[in-house]
Protein backbone atom coordinates (compact mmCIF):
# COMPACT_ATOMS: atom_id res chain seq x y z
CA UNK A 1 0.00 0.00 0.00
CA UNK A 2 1.35 3.29 -0.96
CA UNK A 3 1.37 5.68 1.89
CA UNK A 4 0.43 9.29 1.24
CA UNK A 5 1.19 12.05 3.66
CA UNK A 6 -1.77 14.22 4.62
CA UNK A 7 -1.51 17.87 5.53
CA UNK A 8 -4.64 19.60 6.77
CA UNK A 9 -5.57 22.78 4.82
CA UNK A 10 -4.55 26.16 6.24
CA UNK A 11 -7.43 27.62 8.05
CA UNK A 12 -8.84 30.78 6.39
CA UNK A 13 -9.85 33.63 8.64
CA UNK A 14 -13.50 34.00 9.31
CA UNK A 15 -15.57 36.88 7.88
CA UNK A 16 -15.41 38.67 11.21
CA UNK A 17 -11.61 38.42 11.30
CA UNK A 18 -11.30 39.78 7.74
CA UNK A 19 -13.41 42.81 8.58
CA UNK A 20 -11.31 43.56 11.64
CA UNK A 21 -8.12 43.25 9.58
CA UNK A 22 -9.42 45.67 6.91
CA UNK A 23 -10.49 48.15 9.57
CA UNK A 24 -7.03 48.06 11.16
CA UNK A 25 -5.36 48.65 7.77
CA UNK A 26 -7.64 51.64 6.99
CA UNK A 27 -6.98 53.21 10.39
CA UNK A 28 -3.21 52.82 9.94
CA UNK A 29 -3.41 54.39 6.45
CA UNK A 30 -5.37 57.39 7.76
CA UNK A 31 -2.89 57.92 10.60
CA UNK A 32 0.06 57.77 8.19
CA UNK A 33 -1.63 60.26 5.82
CA UNK A 34 -2.32 62.71 8.63
CA UNK A 35 1.26 62.50 9.93
CA UNK A 36 2.72 63.03 6.44
CA UNK A 37 0.41 65.98 5.80
CA UNK A 38 1.36 67.67 9.06
CA UNK A 39 5.06 67.21 8.36
CA UNK A 40 4.57 68.56 4.82
CA UNK A 41 2.83 71.72 5.98
CA UNK A 42 5.30 72.22 8.83
CA UNK A 43 8.15 72.19 6.33
CA UNK A 44 6.48 74.85 4.18
CA UNK A 45 5.07 72.77 1.35
CA UNK A 46 3.28 74.75 -1.38
CA UNK A 47 -0.19 74.16 -2.77
CA UNK A 48 -0.65 73.23 -6.42
CA UNK A 49 -3.69 75.53 -6.68
CA UNK A 50 -3.27 78.74 -8.65
CA UNK A 51 -3.15 81.85 -6.43
CA UNK A 52 -6.01 84.33 -6.59
CA UNK A 53 -5.26 87.02 -9.16
CA UNK A 54 -4.44 90.48 -7.85
CA UNK A 55 -6.84 93.06 -9.38
CA UNK A 56 -5.28 95.87 -11.33
CA UNK A 57 -5.76 99.09 -9.37
CA UNK A 58 -7.89 101.72 -11.08
CA UNK A 59 -6.12 105.07 -11.09
CA UNK A 60 -7.91 107.85 -9.28
CA UNK A 61 -9.16 110.66 -11.47
CA UNK A 62 -7.74 114.07 -10.77
CA UNK A 63 -9.98 116.64 -12.35
CA UNK A 64 -7.15 118.97 -13.16
CA UNK A 65 -5.81 118.49 -16.70
CA UNK A 66 -6.56 121.46 -18.89
CA UNK A 67 -5.94 120.05 -22.37
CA UNK A 68 -4.99 122.21 -25.30
CA UNK A 69 -7.92 122.44 -27.70
CA UNK A 70 -7.39 122.27 -31.44
CA UNK A 71 -10.46 122.40 -33.69
CA UNK A 72 -10.18 121.44 -37.34
CA UNK A 73 -12.52 122.65 -40.05
CA UNK A 74 -13.33 120.26 -42.87
CA UNK A 75 -14.63 121.87 -46.08
CA UNK A 76 -17.57 124.08 -45.10
CA UNK A 77 -18.91 122.44 -41.98
CA UNK A 78 -17.14 124.22 -39.16
CA UNK A 79 -16.82 124.03 -35.39
CA UNK A 80 -18.10 127.33 -34.01
CA UNK A 81 -17.10 126.80 -30.38
CA UNK A 82 -16.40 124.05 -27.89
CA UNK A 83 -15.25 123.43 -24.34
CA UNK A 84 -14.68 120.56 -21.92
CA UNK A 85 -15.35 119.59 -18.33
CA UNK A 86 -15.17 116.63 -15.93
CA UNK A 87 -18.51 115.48 -14.53
CA UNK A 88 -19.14 114.15 -11.02
CA UNK A 89 -18.46 110.58 -12.17
CA UNK A 90 -14.97 111.50 -13.43
CA UNK A 91 -15.87 111.37 -17.13
CA UNK A 92 -14.31 113.85 -19.52
CA UNK A 93 -16.87 115.70 -21.67
CA UNK A 94 -16.32 117.71 -24.84
CA UNK A 95 -19.26 119.89 -25.88
CA UNK A 96 -19.56 122.25 -28.81
CA UNK A 97 -21.46 123.42 -31.85
CA UNK A 98 -21.01 123.09 -35.61
CA UNK A 99 -22.50 125.04 -38.50
CA UNK A 100 -23.32 124.00 -42.03
CA UNK A 101 -21.80 126.67 -44.29
CA UNK A 102 -22.62 124.77 -47.48
CA UNK A 103 -25.43 125.53 -49.91
CA UNK A 104 -26.88 122.04 -49.48
CA UNK A 105 -28.10 119.87 -46.64
CA UNK A 106 -25.69 117.62 -44.75
CA UNK A 107 -26.28 114.55 -42.60
CA UNK A 108 -24.29 111.95 -40.66
CA UNK A 109 -22.19 114.76 -39.20
CA UNK A 110 -19.47 113.25 -37.03
CA UNK A 111 -17.11 115.10 -34.72
CA UNK A 112 -13.94 113.05 -34.28
CA UNK A 113 -12.01 113.85 -31.11
CA UNK A 114 -8.38 112.70 -30.86
CA UNK A 115 -6.74 112.76 -27.43
CA UNK A 116 -2.96 113.17 -26.91
CA UNK A 117 -0.53 112.90 -24.03
CA UNK A 118 2.17 115.47 -23.26
CA UNK A 119 4.54 113.97 -25.86
CA UNK A 120 1.96 114.26 -28.62
CA UNK A 121 1.25 110.53 -28.72
CA UNK A 122 -2.33 109.57 -29.44
CA UNK A 123 -4.06 108.09 -26.39
CA UNK A 124 -7.35 107.32 -28.09
CA UNK A 125 -9.72 108.68 -30.72
CA UNK A 126 -13.50 108.67 -30.51
CA UNK A 127 -16.42 110.29 -32.28
CA UNK A 128 -19.94 111.52 -31.72
CA UNK A 129 -22.77 112.77 -33.91
CA UNK A 130 -24.54 116.10 -33.84
CA UNK A 131 -27.83 116.17 -31.96
CA UNK A 132 -29.67 117.38 -35.09
CA UNK A 133 -29.65 114.70 -37.79
CA UNK A 134 -29.97 116.83 -40.95
CA UNK A 135 -28.50 120.32 -41.11
CA UNK A 136 -29.86 122.76 -43.67
CA UNK A 137 -27.61 125.55 -45.01
CA UNK A 138 -26.54 127.92 -42.20
CA UNK A 139 -28.13 125.67 -39.57
CA UNK A 140 -26.26 124.87 -36.35
CA UNK A 141 -26.28 121.82 -34.11
CA UNK A 142 -24.63 121.01 -30.77
CA UNK A 143 -22.65 117.88 -29.99
CA UNK A 144 -21.32 116.11 -26.93
CA UNK A 145 -18.70 113.39 -26.47
CA UNK A 146 -18.15 111.65 -23.14
CA UNK A 147 -15.25 109.35 -22.28
CA UNK A 148 -13.12 108.13 -19.39
CA UNK A 149 -9.48 109.26 -19.65
CA UNK A 150 -6.59 109.05 -17.22
CA UNK A 151 -4.26 111.84 -16.14
CA UNK A 152 -2.00 111.42 -19.19
CA UNK A 153 -4.40 113.60 -21.20
CA UNK A 154 -2.65 116.80 -22.28
CA UNK A 155 -4.49 117.95 -25.42
CA UNK A 156 -7.13 117.02 -27.98
CA UNK A 157 -8.17 118.00 -31.48
CA UNK A 158 -11.49 118.07 -33.30
CA UNK A 159 -12.24 117.01 -36.84
CA UNK A 160 -15.58 117.08 -38.69
CA UNK A 161 -16.87 114.55 -41.21
CA UNK A 162 -20.22 114.59 -42.99
CA UNK A 163 -22.20 113.61 -46.07
CA UNK A 164 -24.19 115.94 -48.30
CA UNK A 165 -27.77 114.87 -48.88
CA UNK A 166 -30.99 115.69 -50.66
CA UNK A 167 -32.97 114.46 -47.67
CA UNK A 168 -35.10 117.06 -45.93
CA UNK A 169 -35.76 117.33 -42.19
CA UNK A 170 -39.30 117.35 -40.83
CA UNK A 171 -40.74 120.85 -41.20
CA UNK A 172 -43.29 122.63 -39.05
CA UNK A 173 -42.26 121.99 -35.43
CA UNK A 174 -42.23 125.18 -33.35
CA UNK A 175 -41.55 125.87 -29.67
CA UNK A 176 -44.55 127.99 -28.70
CA UNK A 177 -43.72 128.53 -25.01
CA UNK A 178 -40.81 128.13 -22.63
CA UNK A 179 -39.94 129.04 -19.05
CA UNK A 180 -36.43 128.67 -17.62
CA UNK A 181 -35.30 128.38 -14.00
CA UNK A 182 -32.40 127.26 -11.81
CA UNK A 183 -33.36 124.78 -9.07
CA UNK A 184 -31.73 124.51 -5.60
CA UNK A 185 -29.27 121.88 -6.93
CA UNK A 186 -28.02 124.35 -9.54
CA UNK A 187 -29.63 122.55 -12.48
CA UNK A 188 -30.94 124.57 -15.41
CA UNK A 189 -34.54 123.64 -16.24
CA UNK A 190 -36.85 124.64 -19.07
CA UNK A 191 -40.50 123.69 -19.42
CA UNK A 192 -42.63 124.50 -22.44
CA UNK A 193 -44.66 123.29 -25.39
CA UNK A 194 -43.98 122.30 -29.00
CA UNK A 195 -46.59 122.68 -31.73
CA UNK A 196 -46.70 120.68 -34.93
CA UNK A 197 -47.59 123.15 -37.69
CA UNK A 198 -46.74 120.58 -40.36
CA UNK A 199 -49.13 118.68 -42.56
CA UNK A 200 -48.41 115.24 -41.08
CA UNK A 201 -47.72 113.49 -37.81
CA UNK A 202 -44.33 114.12 -36.18
CA UNK A 203 -42.68 111.25 -34.28
CA UNK A 204 -39.72 111.02 -31.88
CA UNK A 205 -39.87 114.75 -31.24
CA UNK A 206 -36.93 115.99 -29.18
CA UNK A 207 -36.01 119.38 -27.72
CA UNK A 208 -32.28 120.16 -27.52
CA UNK A 209 -30.84 122.75 -25.15
CA UNK A 210 -27.54 124.53 -25.78
CA UNK A 211 -25.94 126.52 -22.95
CA UNK A 212 -23.49 129.39 -23.61
CA UNK A 213 -21.13 131.47 -21.50
CA UNK A 214 -20.86 135.25 -21.80
CA UNK A 215 -18.37 134.90 -24.68
CA UNK A 216 -20.78 132.76 -26.72
CA UNK A 217 -18.91 129.51 -26.14
CA UNK A 218 -20.90 126.30 -25.68
CA UNK A 219 -20.47 125.04 -22.11
CA UNK A 220 -23.13 122.33 -21.99
CA UNK A 221 -25.97 120.63 -23.85
CA UNK A 222 -28.97 118.48 -23.00
CA UNK A 223 -32.03 117.03 -24.69
CA UNK A 224 -35.40 115.50 -23.90
CA UNK A 225 -38.40 114.03 -25.71
CA UNK A 226 -41.72 115.78 -25.72
CA UNK A 227 -44.55 114.12 -23.81
CA UNK A 228 -46.01 112.53 -25.84
CA UNK A 229 -43.15 112.11 -28.32
CA UNK A 230 -45.61 111.85 -31.24
CA UNK A 231 -47.46 115.05 -32.17
CA UNK A 232 -50.34 115.03 -34.63
CA UNK A 233 -50.65 117.82 -37.17
CA UNK A 234 -51.98 120.97 -35.53
CA UNK A 235 -51.51 119.68 -31.97
CA UNK A 236 -49.07 120.54 -29.18
CA UNK A 237 -47.00 118.52 -26.72
CA UNK A 238 -45.21 119.57 -23.53
CA UNK A 239 -41.57 119.09 -22.58
CA UNK A 240 -39.41 119.39 -19.45
CA UNK A 241 -35.71 119.86 -20.16
CA UNK A 242 -33.02 119.68 -17.48
CA UNK A 243 -29.25 120.07 -17.55
CA UNK A 244 -28.90 117.11 -15.13
CA UNK A 245 -26.35 115.96 -14.08
CA UNK A 246 -24.58 119.21 -14.97
CA UNK A 247 -25.20 122.10 -12.58
CA UNK A 248 -24.89 125.17 -14.76
CA UNK A 249 -25.88 128.82 -14.88
CA UNK A 250 -25.47 129.87 -18.51
CA UNK A 251 -25.30 133.45 -19.69
CA UNK A 252 -27.90 132.41 -22.28
CA UNK A 253 -29.38 129.29 -23.83
CA UNK A 254 -31.04 128.24 -27.06
CA UNK A 255 -33.54 125.51 -27.87
CA UNK A 256 -33.82 123.44 -31.04
CA UNK A 257 -36.55 120.97 -31.93
CA UNK A 258 -36.47 117.97 -34.25
CA UNK A 259 -38.92 115.27 -35.29
CA UNK A 260 -39.35 112.58 -37.89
Amino acid sequence: MTEQSYLPPTALPSNGSRKKLIAVIVIIAVIVAVVVGVLFLTKGGSSSLSPTGTPTPIPSVTQSPSPTQTPTEVANVSVLSFSHYYDDSGYFNVVGEVKNNLGTNVKDVEIVVTFYDSSGTVIVADYTNTEIDILKPNQKSPFKLTGYLDNSLASYSLDVQYNTTQDQPFEGLTIVSQTASIDPEGLHNVVGEVKNNGASEATYVIVVGIYYDSAGKVIGISFTYTNPATINAGETSSFALTSYPLAITPARYELQVQGQ
